[in-house]
């Protein structure tokens, strides 16, 4: 008993001594799911840092940062000066490119921006407004109205108010899968790393001041392309340490692989 009771002790401290030595990080869920989990893995190859990952969004993880929780987070907004103020840092690393997606059996492969935002709304309501062959009511997919990822594409979008009769989503990435699957009449928005070249939705080449603007990586770091949101890293302070070894390996040729690999682009 007392040989059980030694070596239950010695796993419950060697289980907090990692969860202690773990680099924390916590806040944008899209970023966890592109790319966190092989970051991690990559960074662990290349320093020996275990990583302990969690996400949901950017305002939890700068809370989660603020409470000593994380030691890093990740998020899609600049800081606000409130939050500057209370000694959180900024890192850009990387660039996130809005993708406009329809089912890839409807015939529309352009858009314009403003048609785009007559389509956000609701001042565009039918397909056939938009092509010669008729089609039903344009049906609008999106994030979950509540959450910050919904948020951060109204402003980079420039809608207010989505029409009556969207599909609101719980999780981001079932918006491609919304689009994927139901009739092709649905019109969606999402990370441009939640659809990459997949060839059961097509991505919608936009139309900006009568030129084609593809989501390519010369379009996205010139602005060129009008639906991007910069990406950050946030630290309590300056980086240092661990976190800051974790954000050089970002911004180094491995680091920057993982993001483009990923659908994300880089900053010019």
């Amino acid at each position: 008993m007392l040989f059980a009771s030694i070596v239950f002790t010695l796993m419950a401290y060697s289980a907090s001594a990692f969860a202690s030595e773990a680099l924390r990080y916590n806040g944008s869920g899209v970023m966890l799911r592109a790319i966190m989990y092989r970051a991690a893995k990559e960074f662990k190859e290349k320093e020996g840092i275990e990583m302990d990952l969690k996400g949901k969004d950017t305002v939890f993880g700068l809370k989660k940062l603020l409470a000593g929780e994380a030691d890093i987070t990740g998020g899609g907004r600049a800081l606000k000066p409130a939050e500057v103020a209370k000694g959180l840092v900024q890192r850009k690393l990387f660039l996130d490119a809005r993708a406009m997606i329809v089912n890839n059996r409807l015939p529309v492969d352009s858009l314009t921006t403003e048609q785009i935002s007559g389509i956000l709304m609701g001042k565009i309501k039918n397909w056939n407004k938009l092509s010669d062959l008729q089609f039903s009511k344009i049906v609008v997919v999106s994030p979950n109205p509540t959450s910050a990822h919904y948020k951060n594409q109204r402003k980079i979008i420039g809608f207010k108010k989505l029409p009556k009769g969207s599909i609101h989503c719980k999780r981001t990435p079932d918006v491609f899968h919304k689009v994927k699957t139901l009739s092709s009449n649905t019109f969606g928005f999402l990370s441009n790393s939640n659809v990459k070249a997949d060839k059961d939705v097509k991505i919608i080449t936009v139309v900006k001041d009568g030129q084609p603007v593809p989501i390519k990586q010369e379009n996205v770091a010139s602005g060129a392309y009008p639906y991007v949101q910069s990406m950050y890293f946030y630290t309590l302070g300056q980086p240092k340490g661990d976190a800051k070894k974790f954000i050089d390996f970002m911004a180094s040729r491995q680091g920057e692989k993982i993001l483009t690999d990923a659908g994300f682009f880089l900053p010019e």
